[in-house]
């Protein structure tokens, strides 16, 4: 593996690491019972840009390791059926990305109608844990597929 490519992983789960920890701190301040906007559109903004460098990233190496190494080290190791989860993780982080970007435009443009209580902020509430959860989702499917591939 190139020396690029291994920055790349790394910077990878980093980054998918800190969009997980931006999607948690999202839905933590909806939940609070006075909100504060700077705290939501930093956390919102920090969680899009991670997922798309990470998504960004991941695409380098989906590229450049996994289609011509990678793939058949999976295939012909001992969990074979590893590979659905590559194509899942992908699936999830672009997801995860655009629901961040959709957050970020509900809670920047509209915040004026985001009160504590309000239609839009439950909405956010419930948005926010989805995404938190298919964050996780893709997190764990990234450590199955980094497992079955040694």
């Amino acid at each position: 593996m190139s020396s690029i490519v291994t920055y790349s992983l790394v910077a990878h789960v980093i980054l998918s690491v800190v969009g997980l920890i931006a999607s948690y701190a999202v839905v933590m301040f909806l939940l609070q019972r006075t909100l504060n906007l700077n705290h939501l559109k930093v956390a919102t903004i920090t969680g899009f840009i991670s997922y798309f460098l990470s998504s960004l990233t991941g695409l380098y190496i989906f590229s450049t390791h996994y289609l011509p190494v990678l793939q058949e080290a999976i295939r012909a190791g001992s969990y074979p059926w590893a590979e659905v989860f590559v194509w899942i993780k992908g699936g999830l982080l672009t997801l995860v990305t655009l629901a961040m970007l959709f957050m970020v435009f509900k809670i920047v443009r509209k915040q004026d109608e985001l009160t504590a209580g309000s239609p839009r902020h439950k909405f956010l509430i419930q948005f926010g844990s989805y995404t938190l959860a298919a964050s996780i989702l893709m997190v764990l499917a990234g450590v199955i597929v980094a497992g079955a591939g040694k």
